[in-house]
């Protein structure tokens, strides 16, 4: 079910920068938010996946739409396809960066008492150490 959404997001988030019509463009994003939040949920994040729904969903992708329809933004022709050598080579170098870091990443474990990084502390008191000492 993770999969389906998630390509789903990834395909509405590709959809909302390849989309000539704002208009659609802005009900991709909000396609790919409720996918997001979607898939929170199912993870067992229901806080963040619902302040993802109301914050994004309801305040900012609204305004996002009211801001378009009130404008009227009219459609223009450009030649998009110079930039699509340009768009390539930065996706390859940011997966070969992500590729780069994938063997340093440790083990995460999973319990009760919250998610371990390498057996050690969780991450939320890792977080709070980091932040306040």
């Amino acid at each position: 079910m993770t999969i389906i959404l998630g390509t789903i997001a990834v395909m509405s988030g590709l959809m909302v920068i390849t989309e000539k019509n704002t208009i659609h463009s802005v009900f991709y994003l909000v396609m790919s938010f409720v996918n997001s939040a979607i898939m929170m949920i199912i993870w067992g994040v229901d806080y963040l996946g619902l302040l993802l729904i109301i914050v994004y969903v309801g305040a900012i992708a609204m305004l996002f739409l009211f801001v378009i329809m009130m404008i009227n933004v009219k459609r223009e022709e450009t030649n998009r396809t110079r930039y699509v050598p340009i768009g390539v080579i930065i996706s390859i170098v940011l997966i070969m960066e992500v590729y780069q870091q994938y063997p340093e990443m440790g083990q995460v474990e999973g319990g009760n008492e919250g998610y371990k990084i390498n057996g050690g502390e969780t991450n939320i008191t890792m977080m709070g150490e980091m932040i306040y000492t």
